[in-house]
């Protein structure tokens, strides 16, 4: 229950500032990183595993914590959602792997993926 009301905060703080904190270790665990790195970057969870190249089921378990990625299932999804792995596994505490104060930071992260490599270049 905590879990769900904490998630929800998280989620609503990510719609309004573009950027996400989460508690390290055990606060959060692999699936609610990944429902937040998806909602972080606006996907469902069908655009989510259309860009992995797995089913939606997939990414339900993984998200429900039915399920555990595979190394290749995890490469897939960072990819997709172009974060960090060490976000997913708990890590770093930004899907960014910037620190969220950085204003630069926060406004690099609200470019899409191609606008972010033409600044970047």
């Amino acid at each position: 229950m905590l879990g769900d009301k904490l998630f929800a905060l998280t989620k609503s703080y990510v719609k309004i500032h573009g950027i996400v904190h989460m508690p390290s270790g055990d606060d959060f665990d692999f699936s609610q990183r990944l429902r937040a790195a998806r909602d972080f970057r606006g996907l469902t969870q069908a655009t989510l595993a259309e860009a992995a190249d797995v089913t939606v089921t997939t990414i339900a378990h993984f998200e429900s914590g039915r399920r555990r990625p595979s190394l290749a299932n995890l490469h897939a999804i960072v990819t997709a959602l172009d974060i960090p792995a060490d976000f997913l596994l708990g890590r770093i505490s930004s899907p960014t792997g910037r620190s969220s104060t950085d204003q630069l930071s926060r406004l690099l992260d609200t470019y899409t993926a191609d606008h972010r490599a033409l600044i970047e270049v």
